[in-house]
């Protein structure tokens, strides 16, 4: 199995953001996409909110 993200960080109020072909995004912990990648940089949600 191809991995499908190129990099991962730790999930945090039941999200992670991961990095998909350069850009960041969002994922719940089974795997679909909260936020599609579209950002060149983000951090962690911090009550239901994030910095992108």
């Amino acid at each position: 199995m191809a991995p499908q993200f190129d990099e991962v960080r730790q999930f945090y109020e039941q999200q992670a953001a991961v990095k998909v072909q350069g850009k960041w995004g969002f994922i719940k912990p089974d795997g679909k996409f909260i936020i599609q990648p579209r950002f060149t940089q983000v951090s962690r949600f911090l009550e239901g909110r994030a910095a992108v």
